[in-house]
């Protein structure tokens, strides 16, 4: 792995907590939790300098890292992006709006059936990436105003924030997870909305800055450098969960009283028998 860092100017991809743990690093919710640079958790607003060798903030200073790379190919997790700051609008800033009941009837109507075992922390608490996409697709925020007017009078000021919200939401989706080349024009459009976002993020969502907020930040850099973002997202290793845990759950049950073989056992069936396993590696290290 190294040397495909060395040698090919690799770019290191998975989600925040996979990559923190590779480069020795606390988790998200640490002082300065940010794998690229060493903001400080008290304001995730700001910006600060890139990470370099002598900047330890690890748990255990002392030994190595997993791996080192410049924080330049560090790839800003741009699918959880998407997913962590959509999820605080709809299921935070928009019960701060309508109530919590409103919210959550509508987020009925697009919550899917997951099989037992088979999904993530999100098939409970959050909506997963398909069911966000329904959320847009089906206009789900309009449809909640149009709800929310016609039991009670609605602001102005309800009115507006619904609106930046909802624009909010299509904006980070066609930002975070497109798949061609960004354009100049298109990384400058992409610049107002970060800076809208971060300027006004606390007045419309009544919450405070937390880190995926501040990576969003790291995802214009990314693109402004390598004018690519959504190729190089996280969603293609993803996908891969739900073969994995299909292998964990009913192929290879007859080692359900030792876990560590049953695990071994999946991860070397997905690495021999799987033709898209080399694709899979190849997302987490992206050479150019």
């Amino acid at each position: 792995m190294s040397h495909f860092i060395d040698t090919k100017g690799a770019l290191l991809n998975d989600d925040w907590l996979f990559i923190n743990t590779v480069l020795g690093l606390k988790s998200a919710s640490a002082k300065h939790p940010c794998p690229i640079c060493i903001v400080s958790s008290n304001n995730f607003l700001r910006t600060a300098r890139y990470r370099t060798p002598n900047d330890k903030h690890s748990r255990n200073p002392d030994q190595p890292a997993l791996l080192n790379i410049p924080p330049e190919s560090i790839v800003p997790t741009p699918l959880h992006l998407f997913l962590g700051i959509s999820n605080r609008i709809i299921l935070d800033a928009y019960k701060e709006l309508f109530g919590e009941s409103l919210v959550l009837e509508t987020v009925q109507c697009i919550k899917t059936i997951h099989s037992v075992g088979c999904g993530g922390v999100s098939d409970l608490h959050e909506l997963n990436g398909p069911e966000r996409s329904k959320w847009i697709t089906k206009q789900c925020s309009i449809s909640m105003l149009t709800s929310a007017a016609s039991t009670y009078s609605l602001s102005d000021a309800t009115k507006a924030t619904h609106s930046v919200l909802s624009g909010w939401l299509l904006q980070l989706r066609s930002g975070l997870l497109h798949s061609r080349d960004w354009t100049p024009s298109e990384i400058e459009a992409w610049r107002g909305i970060v800076d809208d976002i971060h300027q006004h993020w606390c007045a419309e969502t009544s919450s405070e800055a937390f880190p995926k907020l501040h990576m969003l930040r790291h995802s214009l850099e990314f693109a402004e450098r390598h004018r690519f973002l959504g190729r190089a997202s996280e969603a293609q290793i993803e996908s891969f969960h739900a073969q994995f845990n299909s292998l964990f759950h009913k192929q290879h049950r007859n080692q359900s009283y030792h876990t560590p073989e049953r695990l071994r056992r999946s991860l070397l069936h997905f690495a021999l028998y799987s033709p898209s396993y080399s694709n899979d590696f190849c997302l987490i290290f992206y050479p150019f």
